[in-house]
């Protein structure tokens, strides 16, 4: 159970950070956004990765599956759910959300092998 603490903290502050209006960081460089979601989404990855595969799940190749599929439902769900607090959707920003997932899946694969 504790590996799934961070997990839910961390959704609930994604979700907390969703319905804010307007969190735009003002910067003349474009697309830091897309780099914003792919740092947010590569740590919702990672710990979801790390609390799958310390779950129990005896095969490896499920548990990253699965927190694959699990990670990918939330970005889409809050690519969704920011639209209802009048922020702009983008299949582009699931990409960039998407892309963070399976760089920390991964990651938190290759880690598991080398301990």
């Amino acid at each position: 159970m504790s590996a799934w603490l961070p997990v839910l903290a961390y959704m609930t502050l994604i979700m907390t950070f969703s319905s804010i209006p307007d969190v735009t960081p003002q910067t003349s460089v474009s697309n830091t956004d897309k780099l914003a979601h792919l740092i947010e989404y590569f740590i919702l990855g990672f710990l979801l990765g790390r609390a799958f595969l310390l779950s129990g799940i005896s095969n490896r190749m499920i548990a990253l599956g699965l927190a694959l599929l699990v990670g990918l439902g939330l970005a889409g769900f809050d690519e969704w759910f920011q639209g209802l607090f009048g922020r702009t959707t983008s299949f582009a920003d699931w990409l960039s959300d998407s892309l963070g997932i399976v760089i920390a899946l991964v990651c938190v694969s290759k880690w598991r092998q080398i301990r």
